[in-house]
């Protein structure tokens, strides 16, 4: 009669065979002790298919080098799958959240390799205290291994739920422990090869990409050229996902900015700097080349590298440059942001951040966040994170003049975790009325818990710039340093049915801070009104280094507003874009049905939606965007001259045509703004 096995329907032994004739009885006679198959000892009779001896006895380092040898193979495939499925993603033009790097072909099989070296420790003390059967010790170790493989090829492809991979996995388990009952003997004297050879890879392929990217970065700093005597140090601090208006440095209510005001009293402010996209990957290669997404055409996935970045700019001028990401999905090497950047850190900076890469982390993080609301996220780089990591690179590279590009990510509700010092310091505090309108605009519908965050968020960087600038000060170095501090766009809390960004133009999501400190000449406490780009931002930063004439930058510099003697000429209308996203889970979002593009004058923002067609607002006087003006008796005539500024999408735009400011005045409102979707991001 069978007798069932414990994880899949039959058990070892199920088939009528001949037994080896050293199995301890006559050939083709079944021994009297044990079941399945085994002997009284627990070791099976069965031989291997290649007509082997059976082994006298499984030892715990058989099971171990098991599962050393299969969680290898297992990151193997994984690492192959996230290398190979994004540049799958990238020729077919798609939109991808993650990246990997190659770091991730080594790191995945060591991380796999040692959850399952870990595996097999727990089970061997689970074994040793239920006293369990040597078979039937690797008859559940390959299984469990079995499943945790599938479950992590098949979870990693995004096609299957949770529930639907762990059931496929658990079937696709058990069919490969059947496979295994004929075939164990073999695996069991191949696995310590198997592991040599994973071993080995491991070693090699991670010293040789460590070793390969010292080179290169010692290389670039050998070819520099000498830097002029006097040459600055600029810092440029980017605080992901910040909108203006929630800084105290700003006017807001909360004091979330102290330090950040005193830069502004010591320095210039732009009141008004313009992001040239509501998200992070094209603003930032758009702050970096000084051109707009249509040109740069960094809009989804990858920046091709088609124009030179300022960061290569201040190579020329004989600067170490560095940059530091806390966002690393999308201010990241993978996708093509280190271009000019002898040294670039975004992933991998921790043992948590290199598992969190990993598939296992990634399913780890998910289920970490489901169980913490988001309180722990493994690898999670904070600001101060950021600011050790450029510092203790700064603190071994060559006494140069240097260019550091340091991004904050802890305001990003995406994926930010607040400190916990900071999380809850205004949970207590009534939000600030906004001057919002009636009925579904009205203040009841923001999310306060979101918002509160948001602000706490907003002191710990605040600090953390504090600390740089300190930690600067202490090695000597900010005697001659320039720092800009600003944000690559803005966020949505509730306002127009919508919550985060990537998903419209708004004045919210555009209004970014701009502060320049420490740059000789600069006037002290000095505002500037004027609508600017971030665009501007490359010019200007070679012309704080001593480069006049932009180096190449179309956008004209900033500097000519703290230079200039007497009125500034006609200045170019700072152009936002976003990228249509059609795709799933994005439905209720403004781009997921056509692009989006704007343009701001002193007075006017004019969002045109490729498919709905154009809105007009008064953002001085209306920056909630409440009150589109396009069909009142003169909003269209002025709409139809920002369309045709817009649509020549050229940053020297300093025609007449253009001068709107001192346009017709359009009446009050007559019709709902025609981008009110409800949604999440």
């Amino acid at each position: 009669m069978r007798r069932p096995g414990n994880l899949c329907q039959e058990g070892w032994g199920s088939e009528v065979r001949p037994w080896a004739e050293n199995s301890g009885g006559a050939k083709g006679v079944r021994p009297q002790s044990g079941t399945n198959g085994t002997r009284g000892d627990g070791v099976t009779g069965t031989s291997d298919l290649q007509g082997g001896k059976p082994r006298k006895d499984i030892r715990f380092r058989d099971l171990f080098f098991l599962a050393l040898s299969m969680g290898a193979f297992t990151g193997f495939l994984e690492g192959a799958g996230f290398y190979g499925g994004q540049a799958g993603r990238w020729a077919g033009h798609g939109f991808f959240e993650s990246t990997a790097q190659p770091a991730i072909l080594y790191l995945s099989p060591l991380v796999a390799l040692l959850v399952s070296g870990a595996v097999a420790l727990v089970l061997q003390v689970i074994f040793f205290v239920f006293r369990t059967a040597q078979v039937m010790r690797v008859r559940i170790l390959f299984g469990l291994l079995c499943f945790l493989a599938f479950f992590d090829w098949l979870w990693l492809t995004r096609c299957f739920v949770t529930y639907g991979a762990i059931m496929l996995a658990a079937g696709l388990a058990c069919a490969a422990e059947r496979w295994f009952r004929r075939h164990w003997q073999r695996a069991l004297e191949l696995s310590p090869r198997m592991l040599g050879v994973s071993a080995a890879y491991i070693c090699v392929a991670g010293l040789g990409l460590h070793l390969a990217s010292w080179r290169q970065e010692k290389s670039a700093e050998a070819a520099l050229p000498p830097a002029s005597a006097g040459a600055p140090n600029v810092v440029m601090v980017i605080l992901d996902t910040v909108r203006a208006d929630h800084l105290s440095a700003y006017g807001y209510e909360r004091k979330t900015t102290p330090y950040l005001e005193k830069l502004a009293t010591e320095g210039i402010t732009f009141e008004n700097a313009v992001a040239p996209s509501s998200w992070t990957f094209p603003s930032h290669v758009s702050i970096l080349t000084g051109r707009y997404p249509r040109e740069h055409g960094a809009v989804l996935n990858g920046f091709d590298g088609r124009y030179a970045t300022v960061a290569s700019a201040f190579e020329r001028l004989g600067y170490i440059t560095g940059g530091f990401s806390g966002n690393m999905d999308w201010f990241s090497s993978a996708r093509g942001m280190t271009g000019g950047f002898q040294h670039f850190e975004d992933g991998f900076w921790s043992v948590g951040a290199m598992f969190a890469e990993t598939g296992y982390g990634q399913l780890a993080n998910q289920w970490l966040g489901w169980a913490t609301n988001n309180r722990i996220v493994l690898g999670y780089k904070r600001a101060r994170d950021v600011n050790r990591t450029a510092l203790r690179w700064l603190d071994a590279a060559p006494k140069r003049p240097f260019f550091l590009v340091l991004n904050y990510y802890d305001a990003n509700a995406g994926g930010a975790v607040p400190e916990p010092g900071f999380r809850n310091l205004f949970s207590s505090v009534p939000l600030p009325p906004p001057a919002r309108g009636e009925g579904e605009f009205a203040p009841d519908h923001i999310e306060k818990s979101r918002s509160n965050e948001y602000d706490g968020s907003l002191v710990y960087m605040d600090n953390c710039v504090r600390e740089l600038i300190g930690a600067l000060r202490q090695r000597g170095l900010a005697e001659n340093l320039a720092v800009i501090v600003t944000a690559d766009h803005g966020d949505l809390f509730g306002e127009h049915g919508l919550v985060g960004h990537r998903n419209a133009l708004y004045w919210d999501l555009l209004h970014v801070p701009l502060i320049f400190w420490g740059s000789p000449g600069l006037t002290r406490g000095m505002r500037v009104d004027r609508p600017v780009s971030l665009v501007s931002l490359p010019a200007t930063l070679l012309e704080i280094a001593g480069r006049n004439g932009g180096g190449g930058f179309p956008a004209p510099s900033l500097a000519q507003f703290w230079k200039a003697e007497g009125e500034l000429p006609v200045w170019p209308l700072p152009i936002s874009e976003l990228a249509q996203m059609p795709y799933p889970g994005l439905e209720m979002m403004p781009n997921y049905s056509g692009s989006l593009s704007a343009i701001v004058t002193p007075r006017w923002l004019m969002i045109d939606h490729s498919v709905r067609g154009p809105a007009l607002y008064d953002w001085t006087v209306d920056p909630e965007n409440l009150h589109d003006l396009v069909t009142t008796a003169d909003g269209g005539s002025l709409t139809a001259t920002l369309a045709g500024c817009l649509q020549a999408r050229n940053v020297e735009l300093r025609g007449a045509a253009c001068r709107t400011e001192e346009s017709n005045n359009p009446g009050p409102p007559a019709s709902p703004e025609p981008f009110r979707i409800g949604g999440q991001q």
